[in-house]
């Protein structure tokens, strides 16, 4: 699937590509995001020295790399550097919790170290980058403050997905349905969560397979009254344009077709009779089964993805 949906609106895209910031970057770009490098603007964060080195040793032309821990307010905060280094994070390990699983030693905390901190809405100002599309966080417990530091940006932003704890494994950490309540008075929905199971020492070989859910990505999709608010402050129709089809990539990205649906009926003012016609041919290519409803584009019978 091209989640472009037609060359008809490259030229769109050549202008203004999507653009991700990536908090927690270390490794590079993943999953699902790799799918639509080609028009991807990446600004990514990585407060470890190490893996910030790294990223520059594989840095694209369309990357932006900086050396930055983000939190929701300027400080000098002590980073704690973990024996498996993706699991480092402002937040001490919980071991009063950890200890009950399994390789609960990958938390080991090898070294600490001081970092300054800022906010998010500040460093893209200071870098003159507006209207982000997209924010991933994958921080280890500090999700939460991350977006507290970025309630300007969240107002252009229309995908969020960010991990969330449902069990406190770092000490003091925000958990999921902290971070549901601010991202829902944001004006977002939740569209998915991809949950992670662990199962205690004791009992592996018992029960049920999966264990408990201790967290999961989270994949959060503006809703449709704060789109309408989002593009207002588009100052053309062509900037509308733009932002819509940016939208549409993204919902066409995670597989909600049906939502891309909605969001082209309401601005389809904005595109020609040969966009929209591009639009219902990609459209027509996912579907899976027809169905009586024709509210959306006109006449055209569609099907919600499963």
């Amino acid at each position: 699937m091209n989640p472009f949906m037609h060359n008809c609106f490259n030229s769109y895209f050549e202008k203004k590509p999507i653009s991700l910031v990536d908090v927690g970057a270390s490794g590079g770009i993943k999953d699902a995001w790799k799918k639509i490098e080609k028009h991807l603007h990446v600004i990514g964060f990585e407060p470890d020295e190490k893996a910030y080195n790294e990223l520059l040793k594989l840095k694209k032309g369309n990357e932006t790399f900086l050396n930055t821990a983000l939190y929701n307010r300027k400080d000098e905060l002590y980073f704690y550097l973990t024996r498996k280094q993706e699991l480092a994070s402002i937040f001490y390990p919980d071991f009063d919790i950890l200890k009950d699983f399994p390789d609960a030693s990958r938390f080991d905390v090898l070294k600490k170290v001081k970092v300054k901190t800022d906010t998010l809405d500040s460093i893209l100002e200071a870098n003159s980058i507006k209207d982000i599309d997209a924010i991933k966080i994958d921080t280890q417990g500090s999700g939460l403050c991350i977006l507290e530091g970025a309630q300007k940006s969240l107002e252009d932003v229309f995908c969020v997905e960010i991990e969330a704890e449902f069990l406190p494994i770092y000490q003091s950490q925000q958990l999921f349905a902290e971070i549901d309540i601010f991202m829902r008075e944001k004006g977002f929905n939740l569209f998915d969560l991809r949950p992670w199971y662990w199962k205690r020492k004791k009992g592996s070989a018992y029960g049920m397979p999966r264990g408990q859910i201790i967290f999961a990505d989270c994949l959060y999709l503006k809703n449709p009254q704060s789109i309408e608010f989002a593009l207002e402050e588009q100052s053309t129709d062509k900037d509308k344009k733009s932002k819509v089809l940016r939208m549409l990539t993204l919902c066409n990205l995670f597989g909600y077709v049906d939502y891309a649906i909605d969001i082209f009926d309401k601005n389809s003012y904005l595109f020609s009779k040969h966009e929209s016609n591009a639009f219902k041919e990609f459209i027509d290519s996912r579907i899976l089964w027809r169905t009586s409803n024709s509210s959306c584009l006109g006449n055209l019978d569609y099907i919600n993805e499963t």
